[in-house]
């Protein structure tokens, strides 16, 4: 957007609604808009990206290198491809450095030397004239 504290000297200086929105390269409706009492001086368009940010950055941090359209559709982004595009764009290289930092460190196992396990060793009863879950014949043993 244009300006609006540069718009508010110019005018505050004497010019005019129409010099000044030459000088700006804005519109004269712009600089009314501007100079109109209780109108904010700084104006900051609402973006996608404030409100998508996080939600872009947690699917990227789970799965960073994720197509732009599966991004879109887990996010259900409202707008162009090409701006979701430009988000991943900037958020994935801090996602993949992320998922590749555990790569570049030393892992060490806490060993437990002072509790040996034990275990015992169990079989199975033995049984005579069973083969695969079939009755032998000869022997008249039931399943």
């Amino acid at each position: 957007m244009h300006d609006r504290e540069r718009i508010a000297e110019l005018i505050a200086a004497g010019g005019t609604l129409q010099g000044t929105a030459r000088a700006v390269g804005a519109s004269r409706n712009a600089v009314r808009r501007a100079v109109r009492p209780g109108a904010r001086r700084r104006y900051k368009r609402a973006e996608l990206a404030d409100q998508y940010g996080p939600a872009i950055r947690d699917v990227l941090a789970d799965h960073p290198t994720l197509a732009v359209a599966q991004v879109a559709e887990l996010v259900e982004w409202p707008a162009s491809r090409r701006r979701l595009s430009d988000l991943v764009a900037e958020y994935r290289p801090a996602a993949i450095e992320r998922s590749t930092e555990h790569l570049n460190r030393p892992t060490f196992r806490r060993l437990d030397a002072a509790r040996p396990t034990f275990r015992v060793a169990t079989f199975a009863a033995p049984t005579l004239g069973r083969f695969h879950g079939r009755q032998d014949s000869a022997s008249g043993v039931p399943d």
